[in-house]
């Protein structure tokens, strides 16, 4: 699936993140005292957040131990695990629609005691040994104080840990009340290993992550909307699980909320229903003309684009702007970047049967003459060619960000171009359709034809 970001209004949604990421273990008489790449892996789901989501790096609280070009980090003692709580809590109460919490160290799970849950604990960097509890914290105390410190919204853990059971490990909640906010948030969380398993430290399971979130993996559709598709949590399992699955590790989810949460949209490279006037003919859309910077039309006279507009019988000149016009003065005069246009060589087979040849020279020999005398009014690049019909006339649009647009259609014998099926498709930068990709390299190919020919650059 092909898909592209769409706009992500900062403010609309409030987004926060707390990343707790311990490499060093200077202390610790129990474990490796170093965990190499955590404080690298959890820097660049931090940056992900900010290119991705457009997370502002005031919103996102960094915990680490060890080296970060983070600017100003905390530190991840247990006490500065809980300043940073305290601090999330007092400035995002209320004020908090999505939270990340990505958690990476050193963990054990406690097994449970009859019919409670499993617990599964992160050690804090001035962890020494498993004798006392006061260097860890429980991770569901931390999400749980989360979900009710800062209200209603949905809260996504994603935990790079081990979860080795210990079943004698002694744990100390932390020392401090949290407020209560207007309501309690949803909360989704997935481990990067399975109840009773040890993680791997070779970044598998942050770089799937980042890449699920950028939306290079799987997507969901939008029921309501064809061409939108969404990260969601779901998404990102089902990436997850793809990744680790040949590798024999098991990720695992916890949900207490919906597993469709839509983190953000994309939009599909796909094809889109065909710009219509309201007489259902193909004229040039105006608000494509409009909004695209570089445009390429493989036409036959190009007189709707370029030339004398007349009545549906030909007779009258009507007195109004061609398209090309009514589009640059929406523009306010803004200059087209590239306007490369073909005409059709021999239009005696042309699909207008309702026209002579003569009328269609004329129309042709109009369109041109206006694009020579205005071109370097319209566009900073301007090419005039002819050419010989290859089989199917288009349009293709592409805009300052990089969306493209193709809009095609075979001649049909006995009917008016105007009129005739056509196709359109739409893609973006990263994400690009193969149909829009083989119409620009058949206007390469029609470029190199011996049969066709430059008469005009304005460059």
């Amino acid at each position: 699936m092909n898909c592209n970001k769409t706009d992500w209004k900062v403010g609309s949604v409030r987004i926060r993140a707390l990343i707790i990421a311990v490499e060093d273990y200077p202390k610790s008489k129990t474990t490796s005292t170093k965990l190499e790449g955590t404080i690298a892996n959890a820097e660049n789901f931090a940056n992900a957040l900010q290119a991705c989501l457009n997370v502002p790096p005031e919103n996102i609280l960094f915990c680490c131990s060890g080296t970060t070009n983070i600017q100003q980090p905390r530190g991840a003692n247990k006490q500065d695990v809980s300043d940073a709580i305290q601090e999330l809590i007092r400035v995002g109460a209320n004020q908090t629609d999505c939270l990340f919490v990505y958690l990476s160290g050193h963990g054990v799970m406690k097994p449970a005691q009859g019919p409670e849950p499993h617990t599964d604990v992160l050690l804090c960097a001035d962890f020494i040994s498993n004798v006392g509890g006061t260097s860890s914290f429980q991770i569901d105390e931390l999400t749980t104080r989360l979900a009710r410190g800062l209200g209603v919204g949905t809260h996504l853990t994603f935990v790079d840990a081990c979860r080795t059971a210990d079943p004698v490990f002694p744990i100390t909640p932390f020392d401090f009340i949290v407020p209560q906010a207007n309501g309690t948030a949803d909360r989704l969380r997935l481990s990067s290993v399975s109840t009773g398993n040890s993680a791997v430290n070779d970044g598998l399971f942050t770089n799937t992550l980042i890449d699920s979130l950028n939306g290079r993996l799987s997507l969901e559709i939008d029921p309501t909307d064809p061409t939108s598709c969404w990260v969601t949590f779901r998404s990102i399992l089902n990436d997850v699980n793809r990744a680790m699955e040949p590798l024999q590790r098991v990720p695992e989810p916890k949900t207490e909320g919906k597993a469709d949460y839509r983190i953000h949209k994309f939009q599909r490279a796909n094809a889109v229903p065909s710009v219509l006037s309201p007489d259902g003919r193909k004229a040039p859309p105006v608000e494509l003309l409009r909004d695209n910077d570089e445009i390429i039309f493989l036409g036959e006279t190009n007189s709707q684009l370029a030339g004398k507009l007349r009545d549906g019988n030909w007779t009258i000149i009507l007195n109004k702007p061609n398209f090309l016009e009514q589009a640059f003065e929406l523009r306010k005069g803004r200059k087209w970047k590239r306007l490369d246009v073909f005409s059709i060589e021999d239009l005696s087979t042309a699909g207008r049967p309702d026209r002579t040849v003569a009328e269609l020279e004329l129309e042709r020999q109009e369109a041109e003459d206006f694009l020579r005398t205005n071109a370097s009014r319209l566009a900073i690049e301007l090419r005039l060619y002819r050419y010989a019909y290859a089989g199917v006339y288009a349009s293709l649009w592409t805009s300052t960000d990089e969306k493209r647009r193709a809009h095609v259609s075979p001649r049909v014998l006995g009917m008016d171009i105007r009129t005739a099926p056509s196709s359109d498709f739409v893609d973006f930068p990263g994400n690009r359709h193969p149909t829009i990709g083989n119409y620009f390299e058949l206007v390469k190919k029609i470029v190199s034809q011996p049969s066709t020919y430059c008469i005009y650059k304005q460059a």
